[in-house]
C-alpha cells in the first residue's frame, strides 16, 4: 500500500499545483490517498483526506448523489475505527437516507450501509 500511496500523493501534488484546492478533478485523488491511509490502519489521515473529498462533494454534487452516500458510508467506517460510534451511526444514516431515496439506488450498496449500522450497534 505505501508504494500506492506515494503515487496517489504524488499525482494529487501535480494536480494540486494546477487546480484550486476544491475543484473536482481532486476528487479521485484524495479519495484514492484517503483509502491507501484507510488500509493502513491509518484513520486520522483517512478522515483528513475523506473530509476534503466530502467538502469539495457538498460544493459540486446534490446532496442525494450516490457518490456522497459512498463517501458518507466511509467516513462512518473511519469514526467507527476511531471509536467515534455516535459520529459513525450518523454517517452511515446519512448513506442509508441517500440510498433509500436515491432512484439509481444500489441495492447492494444500501444493503451493505445497513450492515455496517447494523455492526456498529451491534458493537455498542
Amino acid at each position: 500500500y505505501s508504494k500506492a500511496l506515494k503515487f496517489f500523493q504524488k499525482s494529487l501534488e501535480m494536480q494540486q499545483a494546477s487546480l484550486p484546492s476544491d475543484d473536482p478533478s481532486l476528487l479521485e485523488n484524495y479519495r484514492n490517498v484517503a483509502s491507501m491511509y484507510y488500509q493502513m490502519n491509518n484513520y486520522s489521515k483517512a478522515l483528513e483526506f475523506f473530509g476534503k473529498v466530502l467538502d469539495i462533494q457538498r460544493k459540486s454534487l446534490p446532496p442525494t448523489d450516490p457518490d456522497l452516500a459512498v463517501t458518507y458510508d466511509y467516513l462512518g467506517l473511519v469514526h467507527q475505527h476511531l471509536k467515534h460510534e455516535s459520529t459513525a451511526a450518523t454517517f452511515f444514516e446519512r448513506a442509508i437516507d441517500i440510498a433509500q431515496h436515491t432512484e439509481s439506488g444500489n441495492q447492494t450498496n444500501l444493503e451493505a450501509y445497513q450492515k455496517h449500522l447494523r455492526t456498529l450497534r451491534d458493537e455498542l
